[in-house]
């Protein structure tokens, strides 16, 4: 890589976030499912909700989270039905064979991700994590 002290805050976050979710993709895809595929099937754990308000969950946008259920009902991990409450939305909702894998996926990621930041003190990890919800926040603010 270039000489990081000379990228900017957006520019290191993008690539770190790029970074990790290479890794996170290598490391599911003998699950035949990438980390936003994870992302997507661990947000519907709670319950089934329309594709819209999925999406707004997980900050995707229309075509992409619709070839990302795709790919996932393909597989036969989520259903995607009509809304009763609405003709024109769909309700997307686990299968037992989503909610099955995301289960037995659960220890395998959580302990992969703290494999991503064991190169960071217990005290950086924290700031970090402080700070990025910090950010976050405020970047939704601006919206």
């Amino acid at each position: 890589m270039d000489d990081l002290d000379e990228w900017g805050t957006a520019r290191l976050l993008t690539v770190a976030a790029r970074l990790v979710e290479q890794d996170c993709n290598a490391r599911l895809a003998e699950w035949d499912l990438t980390y936003s595929g994870l992302l997507l099937l661990t947000a519907l754990l709670p319950g089934p909700v329309t594709q819209r308000d999925l999406g707004a969950a997980l900050l995707l946008e229309d075509q992409a989270m619709s070839r990302a259920i795709d790919r996932l009902e393909r597989a036969g991990l989520v259903t995607r039905t009509v809304s009763r409450e609405d003709a024109r939305s769909r309700r997307i909702r686990l299968t037992d064979a989503g909610f099955d894998l995301v289960n037995r996926l659960m220890d395998h990621h959580i302990a992969n991700e703290q494999r991503l930041v064991s190169g960071l003190s217990e005290r950086d990890r924290t700031q970090l994590a402080a700070i990025l919800r910090r950010w976050g926040q405020a970047l939704e603010g601006e919206t």
